[in-house]
């Protein structure tokens, strides 16, 4: 057991990392201030555990079987924030409000109206592509994904790739929600869906990371 650098607590943590807001585990100050929480995880111990999470599961492991939920689809032709509302509703915040979870891998993840922001024009992009209507399965895909997968970039960057296959009469969507690493915690980057009868390989490509969740099977 390693006392925190931060403010002298100990982890008992192995491979899930628990942020819980408010108890002794540490946060990063900016995020735990919305929820009274107090500092921030030992970074040594974090990326010491994380490497150990990344080496747990079979790379080549198949996805779980798509699921069919009890989920609707959005009507189109709503205007961005009731989009917005919709999605950030699912983790009990306001519309632009930010969320701080937990994901089943233990990594703390900022969960806000970023992930449907252009990044270079801060235009919202939650009407494009025909994702408004699959925001709930988008949030769904976060909350419970059938694969979480970490990416490396070419310059030390990193990258959670959230994915799940969902059920829509014959047809299959497949969902992926990106979170960028930003210190001790990783900030939603983009969430999108796409048909898996025309565009499966392109999925596929998005599976190419280290596997280090799989939802099991029930």
């Amino acid at each position: 057991m390693k006392a925190c650098r931060w403010c002298g607590c100990r982890s008992r943590s192995r491979i899930a990392l628990p942020v819980r807001i408010g108890q002794r585990e540490c946060l990063e100050p900016q995020l735990a201030a919305k929820r009274g929480g107090r500092k921030l995880w030992c970074q040594e111990l974090l990326k010491r555990e994380l490497n150990v999470m990344e080496s747990v599961l079979d790379n080549e492991r198949p996805m779980p079987e798509p699921r069919r939920l009890d989920l609707p689809l959005l009507p189109t032709g709503q205007s961005e924030r009731y989009y917005l509302e919709r999605f950030m509703r699912a983790f009990g915040e306001d519309w632009n409000g930010t969320a701080i979870i937990e994901a089943p891998t233990g990594h703390s993840l900022s969960v806000s109206p970023l992930l449907f922001t252009e990044h270079k024009t801060g235009n919202y992009k939650i009407n494009k592509q025909g994702r408004a209507p699959y925001v709930l399965y988008i949030a769904e895909t976060i909350k419970a994904p059938d694969e979480i997968r970490i990416l490396k970039g070419d310059f030390g960057d990193r990258s959670l790739y959230f994915l799940s296959r969902f059920l829509f009469g014959k047809e299959q969507i497949g969902v992926i929600a990106v979170f960028t690493e930003q210190g001790s915690f990783w900030e939603g980057w983009t969430g999108y869906q796409v048909p898996l009868k025309s565009r499966e390989i392109y999925f596929e490509t998005k599976r190419s990371g280290t596997l280090i969740f799989s939802r099991p099977e029930t």
